[in-house]
Formats: C-alpha cells, structure tokens, sequence
C-alpha cells in the first residue's frame, strides 16, 4: 500500500528543524508524525545533493514525491494508529474487550497483527498519549505561543459615539515569557497577520516554531495529526523562515503559557485601563504598551528576574534574524480564462492578460498589494503589476495571437492615420466619430468595422460613402454600410462647405424694402 504523500509546508517544516538541529524523535513528536516518516525525507534530501528549501514549489514536489512505498509493517502500525481513539472510545463501553476489537480488526484486516501484537500496539499507544509536555524545558528562541484574550477591551467611536468591542491578541516566548499584546478590530486574518508582524518587530527576531491556537486566522481545518493551515498563515511563516505547530484542540496543556499569559493580561493591563476611555485603536494601544512595559519589568517571585531583563540577556540572541521586508498577505483566486485571453480579478474589476494557449482553462492567481501572479499546473504563466483601475486591461503583447497583437497599437491617432491614408475626409469621419461616443472602446469598434468595411468593399465607393454620412453629420457604421450595399454612395462628390451669400433673383427685395 503506498504511502500517503506528506502536505508540502509539513514537509519543509521537517527539513527546517531537522536544520535547525532538533533530534528526529523530537521532529516525529511535535509534528505527530512517524520517525520513519522523518527519516524517509530526510533521506531524499540527502541524495539529492541541494538544498531543496531553495527550490521553487514544483521543484521541491517533483524532488519529493517520487514513488515511495510504504513496508507492510509500517501500514499495519498507522491503520491501527489511525483507529487508536475509536478503540479507546469503545473498550470504556460496558463488556467491550480487546479481543472483541481484535477480532472486527482481523475481518478488516486478515494479515493484520496477532491478538498478542494487537494488545501490545494498543498499550503502546495508551502510553503516549498519557505522556504530559507540562514539566518539558522551553528552550531559548524555539517557540511563541499564540492566542487571542477570550475577554475584549473597548474603545468610543467619536463620530458615533458608539462603543466598540477590540479583539486582543497576546504572543508570549516560552523561555522568557516575555509577552506581546495587541488591541486589533476584529480577528480576521488581515488583523491577525498584522498583528504577528508586530509581534516579531517587537521581539526584534523570529522564534523557530509558532504554537496557534486554532483560530480560523491560522488553522482552515483542525486535526490531530496534520491540521491543514491557513494558507496566508502559511506563506507567513514561510516569508519569516519559521514553522507552525498548532495546538491540538481541547488541548490546553499545549498552549498552558499563554493561557497563562491570557490571565495575567487580565490581572496586569484590562484592570488598570477598566475606568479609562478612549476614543480610537491607537490611543486604546498606546495604553496597553504603557502597561505591558511595567508589567515586562516586574520581577518574577519564582525566577527572580523580570521577563524583559531575561528575554534581553538570553532568549533575545537565540531569535533568527528578522527579514528586512514585511510580509505582504497574499490571495489566491482560481479563474477561468476567457475568450480575450484574459482574467478578470473581480475585488478591482481590472483584467490581466494570460497565454491565449490557456483560453478556456482555469490558472490559479495569486496577488499581493503591489503584484498579480498568474500560475497554471505550478508553473509560472505571467507577472502583472497589480492595477485597480475599473474596467481596464493590463496586457503583454506576447500573450495574444498574432492576428490580435494590432489591438495593443489602437489609439484615437492610429485611426485617423489611417483615415489620411484614405483621404482628409476619411480622417475627419474618424474624428468624428470619436467626439460622438462616451467610451473610447466602441470608438475603436466602430473604427475596426470601418477598416474591414473598407477592405471587402470598392475603396471609392467606400470613400464616397463616408463622404455621404459626413456630409449628413451621420457617424455610424451602419449608414456607410448601408450607403455601400444600397448604391447611394455612388457617384457622390467631395464634399464642400455651402456658400453663405444668397443666389441673385428677383423675388429678394433687400434690406431697402424693410425701411
């Protein structure tokens, strides 16, 4: 049975740490995940010879998935594994046993473990989950903990006078348990990756894991074993070089310190602010750095020593180096490719040009504030500079056929160059018809049906019958078609401004007759 492929970011969280020097036992525990697991991409990445965190997302798939297969021993172990908690669940039910268990197992699976093995897994697995992280050493710049308080602070809208409710999110380093908080609108994922930022900014350096509770910011999809992230969380910690360890749920000994910490942001910044008011998020926060100050600088009865004095003399120099730039959230979109060889990025209604090779197919795009990237099948297609001009194009030459490429050309000038080609009264015709439209599009419409009017017809008579339409102050392409295909454009002079003086007769009496 073939071993079912790892996500990609669990993965390249088993290289960092397997570089940053963490044991393979210590890998296969925080991840939930087996050794032989750890060993087996550790071993790909040996024999490739390179550094696969450098590749791009294609490269390091096809480096890493090839057709593996998984011994017969490990699949029985991980179908049992897998099956631990219902096992569990069922022997605490009046008169279950484990042979009763054993014995649906074997109808499952008839080559599986032998009832003496099957006891044996089972009572090995009892014992790791029993297993307590309480009384387990933090270590220097290896993990920050996450979470927002489950209590809000509060802060009076001036044009409104209404009082809203802030979500407050609280970072604190396991060694030092020197603490961030942060008074944000909402728990959204913006807020919360603005918020981390911050975060690091403060600890001036990254801590190797990050511990989430799962929040709907970080966690998409809670598991015990592989919980499937948020994919801007995701590219977070991949911009800062760091991985992600969410806790389990209903796990709050994974997370104690900063539910812990939740507690003493209670005790050391909600009470002293609780009879202040303020009037915006800023000054809301300017308050709770004041507090967070004095409170990082109290001695700790039990250590002796204040957290920001232990965070600066030890856990400060074991942080990875901040990143000069900061993270820019990224959104990704699945889009079809229209007819025009372009996607529509709905959030600004601007278009982007893609291959016209991919009219008819979905790519994937993924933009930032400053980019669109256009993929298909992991490969790069097109690089945009994001533009959130309504109703606008934003196009590469190269991506259109052929027979299209002229369209980029199309400008008011290039078509009354072309109508002089023709005749002046051609190129006023042109000129005309782009003071009479409301949008420069169905300008250059009209203008293309023009050309290709011109062509199939007799270029006199086509000339003749923009003469007519000019003459009748008629700037459609309808009338000089129709001026073609009826015969009234035949024969038709150039046309010549009326004269302004009266013919001679004998009827006209003159000014005299008036006096």
């Amino acid at each position: 049975m073939a071993a079912t492929p790892k996500p990609m970011n669990q993965i390249k969280q088993i290289l960092r740490l397997h570089i940053q020097g963490v044991p393979i036992k210590r890998i296969a525990r925080d991840l939930g995940i087996s050794r032989n697991t750890v060993r087996r991409y550790l071993a790909l990445q040996q024999s490739s010879g390179e550094d696969l965190l450098e590749l791009s997302d294609l490269e390091f798939h096809q480096r890493l998935h090839p057709a593996a297969t998984q011994t017969q021993q490990e699949a029985r172990y991980e179908y049992v594994k897998d099956r631990y908690e219902y096992y569990a669940k069922e022997l605490l039910r009046t008169g279950v046993t484990r042979l009763d268990l054993w014995i649906t197992y074997r109808n499952d699976q008839p080559h599986g473990y032998s009832y003496s093995q099957f006891c044996y897994i089972l009572q090995r697995l009892d014992m790791s989950t029993k297993v307590t992280m309480a009384h387990l050493p933090h270590d220097p710049g290896d993990q920050a903990y996450i979470d927002y308080a489950g209590k809000s602070l509060h802060y009076t809208d001036l044009a409104t006078g209404e009082i809203v409710p802030a979500a407050v999110l609280v970072v604190t380093l396991g060694h030092s348990q020197f603490t961030f908080v942060r008074a944000s609108q909402d728990q959204t994922t913006e807020s919360f990756i603005h918020g981390l930022t911050l975060a690091l900014e403060y600890y001036d350096g990254v801590p190797r894991t990050l511990v989430p509770d799962n929040l709907k910011a970080a966690v998409v999809r809670s598991d015990r074993y592989e919980p499937t992230l948020n994919q801007v969380f995701s590219d977070f910690a991949e911009h800062y070089g760091t991985t992600v360890l969410p806790a389990r749920r209903r796990k709050p000994k994974d997370k104690a310190l900063v539910e812990n910490a939740v507690q003493q942001v209670y005790r050391n910044i909600y009470a002293p602010l609780r009879d202040h008011r303020f009037f915006s998020l800023d000054q809301l926060n300017a308050a709770i750095t004041v507090q967070l100050g004095r409170w990082m600088d109290r001695v700790m009865n039990q250590r002796g020593v204040s957290r920001a004095e232990l965070f600066h003399t030890i856990e400060r120099a074991s942080l990875q180096p901040l990143v000069a730039t900061r993270f820019q959230i990224r959104k990704y979109r699945d889009l079809k490719v229209a007819n025009n060889a372009h996607i529509e990025l709905r959030e600004d209604r601007h278009y982007y040009s893609v291959p016209y090779t991919w009219i008819g197919r979905v790519v994937q795009v993924r933009y930032t504030h400053d980019h669109v990237h256009i993929f298909g099948n992991h490969q790069l297609l097109a690089v945009h500079a994001r533009d959130r001009r309504a109703n606008r194009y934003t196009t590469i030459a190269e991506h259109l056929p052929s027979n299209h490429q002229h369209w980029l050309k199309r400008s008011p000038h290039f078509y009354v160059q072309w109508g002089l080609r023709l005749g002046s009264d051609v190129a006023m015709f042109v000129e005309k018809v782009f003071e009479n439209v409301r949008h420069p599009e169905h300008a250059y419409r009209r203008c293309d049906g023009l050309i290709a009017l011109q062509r199939k017809s007799d270029p006199d008579t086509s000339v003749s019958a923009i003469q007519l339409a000019l003459r009748l102050h008629t700037y459609s392409l309808g009338f000089v078609r129709n001026a073609i295909t009826s015969g009234m454009a035949r024969g038709v002079a150039t046309v010549n401004p009326p004269s302004q003086e009266l013919p001679a007769h004998t009827n006209v009496r003159g000014n005299s007759y008036y006096r």
